[in-house]
C-alpha cells in the first residue's frame, strides 16, 4: 500500500466509534502483511534485520557483484612459492615444501590447479625424469621430461583442471622420480626463480 494518512478530530468534534475504528483499520489494514517499499525508510533494511543465508542468487542482479565484495579466498586458494634447490632425486620423493591444503567450500567447485617449476639438473644426459601432482594419495597428472646436457633452459608446467571437487579439505603436492636410466635430477630455483604451485577456484 502507500503512504496511509488518516483525518484526525478537531478539538470540540464529537466523535463515535466508528471516527477511531475508522482511522484504526486503515493503519492495521496497512500494516497486516502490506507494508511496502513506500512505508520504509531508505536507511530502514540494515544488515542486523536481514536473516542469515537468505539473500537468493535471484535477488543478486547480474553483472553486478565487484572484486570488493569477493573474500580474499572466493577464487585463489592458495599460492606456494619455493626458492631453494633439491638435488640427489632418484626414487620417487616429495619435493620440498611444494605442498598445500586447501579448502572446497560447501556445495563442491572445480579446481585448476598449475605447477611451475623453473628448472631441472640431471647427472646424467638424456635419462627422463617424471613429476607427479598428488592429491593426498592418488596421482592426479604427471609430466615426463628428458634433460639434454646439465640442465634443461625451458620450464615445465603442469596443469591440472580438477571438475565437481566435492565439499572438504585437501592436500596437493608435487613428487618427482627417475623414469629411467641411472641419473640423479634436481629442482633448481632461486628467490628470482621460484618453484610454484598456484590453485585455483573456478
Amino acid at each position: 500500500m502507500s503512504i496511509i494518512t488518516v483525518t484526525q478530530p478537531s478539538d470540540g468534534t464529537t466523535i463515535d466509534a466508528a471516527d477511531v475504528n475508522d482511522q484504526v483499520n486503515t493503519i492495521l489494514q496497512d500494516y497486516n502483511g502490506n507494508i511496502d517499499s513506500d512505508n520504509l525508510a531508505t536507511s530502514a533494511v540494515i544488515a542486523a534485520k536481514i536473516a542469515s543465508n537468505s539473500v537468493e542468487t535471484a535477488k543478486i542482479k547480474d553483472a553486478n557483484v565487484t572484486a570488493g565484495k569477493l573474500a580474499t579466498s572466493a577464487i585463489f586458494l592458495d599460492h606456494v612459492a619455493v626458492t631453494t634447490s633439491q638435488t640427489g632425486i632418484t626414487t620417487e620423493t616429495d619435493l620440498t615444501n611444494l605442498t598445500s591444503t586447501v579448502t572446497v567450500p560447501a556445495g563442491g567447485r572445480s579446481l585448476e590447479i598449475t605447477v611451475y617449476l623453473p628448472a631441472i639438473s640431471t647427472t646424467v644426459s638424456g635419462d627422463p625424469v617424471i613429476f607427479s601432482l598428488v592429491k593426498g594419495s592418488d596421482v592426479v597428472q604427471k609430466a615426463y621430461f628428458t634433460v639434454t646436457g646439465a640442465y634443461a633452459t625451458g620450464p615445465i608446467n603442469i596443469h591440472l583442471l580438477e571438475e565437481a571437487v566435492a565439499a572438504g579439505s585437501y592436500t596437493y603436492k608435487v613428487t618427482a622420480a627417475r623414469a629411467a636410466g641411472t641419473a640423479s635430477f634436481g629442482v633448481i630455483c632461486d628467490v628470482g626463480y621460484p618453484a610454484t604451485m598456484d590453485i585455483k577456484l573456478i
